[in-house]
């Protein structure tokens, strides 16, 4: 058993503050409210492994609405793969997770082969 976030923990909790932020910050642009998304896990993920599962959630997220938000999450996505050498750990996920987390990666167009 490893001691990082699973995908689905990570989805949830990501998920959580995303409604939170939509139901708090109704009168606020939408990217605005992805920002302060964004921002409350500023730290939260120091493992390589769980910051790349935050970027892809929170990329799935941000979609189109926001360029530059969309642009530092799949960099620093990317980033993390290519430091894997796009072997990721996926290892200490469970089964299920593991497969949703590398279709979520290629639906989203992530660099990785």
């Amino acid at each position: 058993m490893s001691d990082i976030d699973g995908y689905f923990q990570i989805r949830s909790d990501v998920l959580a503050y995303y409604w939170r932020g939509c139901r708090d910050k109704m009168d606020e642009r939408h990217e605005d409210v992805l920002a302060w998304m964004i921002h409350e896990f500023d730290g939260a993920y120091v493992d390589p492994f769980e910051l790349l599962m935050f970027c892809v959630v929170a990329l799935g997220l941000c979609g189109s609405w926001s360029v530059s938000a969309s642009s530092h999450l799949r960099s620093t996505a990317e980033r993390i793969i290519f430091e894997f050498d796009s072997r990721l750990p996926l290892s200490l996920l469970a089964a299920d997770e593991a497969d949703e987390l590398v279709s979520d990666i290629r639906v989203l167009g992530i660099g990785m082969a």
